[in-house]
């Protein structure tokens, strides 16, 4: 499994993580506090108040004005903002009279770019200087870069298609979801379903292509918030749901099952409470955000522990599980550590999440499907053990019997034989019941290599076995004989002692188009049987014709 990872990282490495131009030429900052409203105030400033804007510029909160000038009309430029860098951003540009506005809560229409930059052409109909108005919990002015127009456009497309190879995948993982519960009915299908939908939802609007759905809402963007947080802790819920029948934690590890069905309810909880905050005051308190992040972080260590616990044990789906989530955590941690450090590297760790949750999409999958085969296989082998006799690897009666009825109800007719071991007590009286079973297995081995691959050979109990022929007549008449040569000329070798065996065998007939019952097939075969017996032994007697069945 560390192939897939490592070409995940490869790829990852085909995005640059630094910004692709630097800060503006002439940017300064000022340092007052007036918020974004107050352009004209911030026009008529003096200019002691304006400090040159550098990398080195610190972080900010709340409202940061930027100053640059226009840049030339050709080529055409953008001035592009991480959106971590500032929440929302307000460009006045030189004789235009309405400011453009950028929130990364909402789009505005066109609804153009993605959700990880603020980006705007940087075009006036006069000479002059451009004023920025930041707002955000936290604000880096140091983050501003003007892009080439193309070059960035470039970029945002290379990130929708990112984004949408990654939603394809997880898009096809939730078909192969859906298949398999409607195919199965197992319920760990339909939970995986609802984990990558919840997801999908949430990404859909974190990523702005559902958001232009929420645009003409009433308060919004409040409405689209609140549905992509409650789909934040849906799809928390869900996945820690699927991940406890996944791993079988119920099984390995109650406690910590239990504390997961709880933040489960929890989880659930927090995201009615936010949608009543869209359906009633129109605002939900901070502390149920909080208390979400909370049970997810807790939820996230409790349950890498114990997966790396149960991985250490040998535990195969742990295995799965492990790998699959590596890559997110990495890039979640990463993007986390990088955010101290500079915002462009943090937004483009960012857009990873839905690529690496599209890894963990397939590598589960295959995980899912790895775990039907062998419920596949332990069901094969569960029926097997019922169908067939421990001691000889034949059909037992019932197995024997179910592949009888489905010959029977297909009516192409054949020949049924009961085959008895002549003498068999003599053989366990004098040699023991070790001897007498390996003359058993003897007899199915023989049988098994001189009939045909169309044949089925059973054990109907004791010394006596059953045959089911496609042939008929003199076809099937020869194979019985053949069979009753085998087991007379050539003798059973158990050690130092040489046992001389012989079969005696009832034969009847199944006519094509005929329907006759099982018990009636066996009493016939065993009539044939009984009076081969009579005549002596070692001999194959067909039933009468005439005889009932």
């Amino acid at each position: 499994m560390r192939g897939p990872i490592l070409l995940l990282l490869v790829l990852m490495t085909l995005l640059p993580l630094r910004a692709l131009a630097a800060l503006p030429a002439g940017a300064a900052i000022w340092t007052g506090s007036e918020d974004c409203s107050a352009v004209d105030a911030i026009r008529s400033a003096a200019p002691s108040g304006w400090q040159p804007l550098t990398e080195a510029t610190p972080l900010g909160s709340g409202h940061a004005w930027v100053r640059l000038p226009l840049p030339p009309a050709w080529p055409p430029q953008m001035l592009v903002l991480p959106t971590l860098a500032a929440t929302e951003l307000t460009v006045y540009l030189p004789g235009v009279a309405d400011p453009v506005h950028r929130n990364v809560r909402m789009p505005e229409p066109p609804h153009t770019g993605t959700a990880y930059w603020h980006s705007v052409l940087m075009q006036a109909p006069q000479p002059g200087e451009v004023l920025l108005c930041l707002q955000g919990r936290r604000l880096q002015p140091a983050a501003l870069a003007l892009v080439g127009a193309e070059r960035h456009i470039e970029r945002e497309l290379d990130v929708r298609a990112l984004l949408t190879g990654s939603v394809a995948v997880i898009l096809a993982m939730s078909a192969f979801a859906l298949a398999f519960w409607v195919t199965l009915r197992d319920s760990i299908y339909l939970r995986y379903l609802g984990h990558l939908l919840a997801f999908l939802l949430f990404a859909g609007l974190n990523e702005w292509a559902l958001a232009r759905f929420f645009v003409d809402l009433p308060a919004a963007p409040l409405p689209m918030l609140y549905v992509r947080a409650f789909s934040m802790a849906l799809s928390a819920a869900l996945t820690l749901s699927f991940t406890r029948q996944f791993l079988q934690l119920g099984r390995h590890a109650p406690r910590v099952d239990r504390t997961l069905g709880l933040i489960v309810w929890a989880l659930l909880g927090c995201g009615v409470l936010e949608l009543l905050g869209v359906v009633g005051a129109g605002s939900a308190p901070v502390w149920i955000l909080q208390a979400e992040n909370l049970l997810v972080g807790v939820a996230a260590v409790l349950l890498m522990a114990t997966t790396v616990r149960l991985a250490r044990q040998g535990q195969r789906y742990a295995r799965y599980f492990c790998v699959a989530w590596l890559p997110f955590l990495v890039v979640v941690l990463a993007s986390a550590v990088s955010s101290m450090l500079g915002a462009d590297a943090a937004q483009l760790l960012r857009l990873w999440q839905l690529p690496v949750v599209a890894f963990e999409a397939f590598l589960l999958s295959v995980g899912l499907a790895d775990r039907t085969l062998a419920l596949k296989r332990e069901r094969d082998a569960a029926v097997h053990q019922a169908e067939h006799d421990s001691l000889t690897g034949v059909l037992n009666r019932r197995g024997f019997e179910c592949r009888l009825a489905q010959r029977l109800a297909d009516r192409t007719g054949g020949a049924l034989l009961i085959c008895d071991l002549d003498h068999f007590k003599r053989i366990n009286d004098r040699w023991g019941h070790p001897v007498g079973d390996r003359c058993l297995q003897a007899f199915a081995e023989r049988a098994a290599r001189l009939l045909p691959g169309t044949a089925e050979l059973g054990r109907l109990g004791g010394e006596e076995f059953v045959i089911l022929l496609r042939e008929t007549g003199t076809a099937a008449l020869g194979l019985a004989e053949q069979l009753r040569r085998e087991i007379a000329e050539v003798p059973v070798v158990v050690g130092d002692e040489v046992i001389a065996l012989s079969v005696s065998i009832g034969l009847v007939g199944i006519e094509p188009g005929a329907d006759p019952s099982i018990a009636g097939l066996l009493k016939q075969a065993d009539a044939a049987l009984y009076w081969a017996k009579a005549e002596g032994r070692n001999r194959v007697l067909v039933a009468e014709p005439d005889a009932p069945a």
